[in-house]
């Protein structure tokens, strides 16, 4: 989810809940089950924050981002973003 692992998920959530973040996202359609991550990452975390009653905050957000990686992102929109800066700057 969201290029990170769900284990990394679970612990920058907070998670303790018996399920795992994978089948409480399927089990309440925030993820399908051919998904990688939900179409709403945001609203995902934000329901899981809620369930273990930990503050909305942007250390969780930034959690997540530095173990996220950008070369696996699927995106259409992102690739071709990425592509054209990648062609703008070439590597040096």
């Amino acid at each position: 989810m969201f290029g990170a692992t769900y284990g990394q998920l679970q612990h920058a959530v907070g998670w303790s809940q018996p399920e795992t973040a994978k089948d409480w996202l399927l089990a309440r359609g925030f993820l399908a089950g051919d998904e990688i991550k939900p179409q709403d990452p945001k609203a995902a975390v934000t329901a899981m924050l809620k369930l273990v009653k930990k503050p909305l905050a942007s250390e969780v957000f930034v959690e997540l981002a530095q173990c996220v990686g950008l070369a696996r992102c699927q995106d259409r929109a992102f690739k071709k973003f990425r592509d054209t800066l990648q062609r703008w700057f070439p590597a040096q």
